[in-house]
């Protein structure tokens, strides 16, 4: 945390009033990190980064870019930590969570979630990763441009309310999402989801491994292995008191049955589709 905030603490070691104890902390920083600065000037000149050098991208409370589980729609999150951990055959993995918003029927507040990035030889493009610092990504406004907007569609479905919808949804089955088009009436009702889905759970990372399918092994943002549930958190924020950014990180799917299919699903508004009332 001291090695993402030293330009911070540079710039506040500049003020007259702060002592020589802050001098001290800045040039131990320095002086400890000397090395891998030094790697990071060339991977930095070619946007890559290596896999024991993965930390140095997440600084706290920044937005992480990444995808969905079940729909593989792109969405954000808060970085909060990261570590290298191994599962349990022994395959080692950065490990990344972070909240986001949510709406679980009664409250509104920050939910945790977790990604993996596994371990990859040599070095990567930063932007190749399914799970890096939004500021990384080669068109990062117009990707907070569509994240506002479908967090304010996620804000305007909060609550019970029928609808036909055109685009994609997913459902846990065996444990391993499944993915479907839905063309048709759905009712969005998170408390009933849960109500009749009290088990519902995401495969944690360790259950995920066994569907990796990219060169770089990569989990997209899913439960954290030690909750089995999305716990919401209030957070004293009213949805309408979401600033800008707050938007950026409100849940990519809402929670609800298909009349048509006959399933409980998490159902994606599509970026090429839209969802209307019935008349």
């Amino acid at each position: 945390m001291l090695y993402h905030f030293l330009p911070e603490l540079e710039a506040y070691k500049g003020a007259p009033e702060n002592s020589a104890h802050l001098d001290l902390l800045v040039n131990y920083i320095r002086d400890a990190y000397a090395s891998t600065k030094q790697r990071l000037v060339s991977l930095q000149d070619s946007g890559e980064i290596t896999f024991d050098l993965l930390w140095t991208l997440f600084k706290s409370n920044e937005l992480v870019y990444g995808k969905c589980y079940g729909t593989k729609k792109h969405r954000c999150t808060r970085f909060d930590s990261g570590e290298v951990k191994e599962d349990d055959e022994g395959d080692e993995y950065f490990r990344i969570q972070g909240r986001y918003l949510d709406f679980d029927g009664k409250k509104f507040g920050e939910a945790v979630t977790a990604a993996a990035i596994w371990k990859f030889q040599g070095s990567k493009p930063i932007h190749s990763l399914a799970c890096f610092p939004l500021k990384y990504h080669p068109n990062a406004e117009e990707e907070k441009r569509e994240l506002a907007n479908s967090g304010r569609k996620f804000i305007s479905l909060m609550g019970t309310h029928h609808r036909q919808h055109k685009g994609e949804a997913f459902y846990m089955e065996k444990g391993k999402p499944s993915r479907l088009s839905v063309d048709g009436r759905i009712i969005v009702d998170p408390v009933l989801f849960r109500e009749d889905n009290p088990n519902y759970a995401k495969p944690s990372i360790d259950e995920q491994r066994k569907y990796r399918t990219n060169d770089i092994w990569t989990i997209c943002f899913g439960e954290p292995a030690e909750k089995k549930l999305n716990k919401v958190k209030s957070n004293g924020k009213e949805p309408t008191e979401l600033k800008h950014e707050d938007l950026l990180i409100c849940s990519p799917t809402v929670l609800g049955f298909s009349l048509d299919n006959k399933l409980w699903c998490k159902f994606l508004d599509s970026r090429a589709e839209k969802t209307a009332k019935l008349i």
